[in-house]
C-alpha cells in the first residue's frame, strides 16, 4: 500500500488540516481579545477625563499593558506556528506526489 494511500485511509491529513485551523483560531482569538481590550482600556481612560463620568473610576480591567503586549506576542507565535505547520502539510503533500 502507498504512504499517501495510508496517509488518506488513516485520516492524517484531516488531523493536519484542522489542526492548523485551531493554531488559527487561537492565535486570531488571542489577537482580537488584545487588540480589542487595549481600545477598551484606552476609551475608558479618555471618558474617565470627562467630568460627569469620573464613576467609571470604579470600573478596573485589572489588565496592565505588558500583560497585553504578551498576549500579542504569544499570538503571533501561535500564527507562525500554524502558518509554519501549514507549509511543512503543504510540502509534504508535494513530496508525496513526487514519489
Amino acid at each position: 500500500m502507498h504512504i499517501p494511500q495510508l496517509r488518506s485511509r488513516l485520516g492524517i491529513d484531516f488531523f493536519e488540516d484542522f489542526l492548523v485551523k485551531i493554531f488559527e483560531a487561537l492565535g486570531n482569538g488571542l489577537l482580537y481579545y488584545s487588540i480589542e481590550i487595549f481600545s477598551i482600556i484606552l476609551i475608558k481612560s479618555g471618558l474617565e477625563k470627562v467630568a460627569f463620568l469620573k464613576e467609571l473610576k470604579a470600573y478596573n480591567l485589572n489588565v496592565t499593558f505588558s500583560e497585553l503586549f504578551t498576549l500579542i506576542v504569544i499570538a503571533i507565535f501561535i500564527l507562525i506556528i500554524s502558518q509554519l505547520i501549514k507549509d511543512g502539510y503543504e510540502l509534504r503533500k508535494e513530496n508525496d506526489l513526487t514519489i
